[in-house]
């Protein structure tokens, strides 16, 4: 994603790219940590 956003778009590019990619990072780790705890099928040991 990085290098793609240097190569469309020059410095300003990578600059948004790295902040952009963070965020994205963020949502992603935060949907799939909500998906495990509501959908119950990655339940850990004494925990059900």
């Amino acid at each position: 994603m990085i290098l793609t956003a240097g190569n469309l778009f020059g410095i300003i590019g990578i600059v948004l790219a790295v902040p952009g990619y963070a965020v994205l990072k963020v949502i992603t780790t935060n949907l799939y940590d909500w998906f495990k705890i509501r959908s119950g099928l990655y339940v850990e040991d004494g925990k059900k």
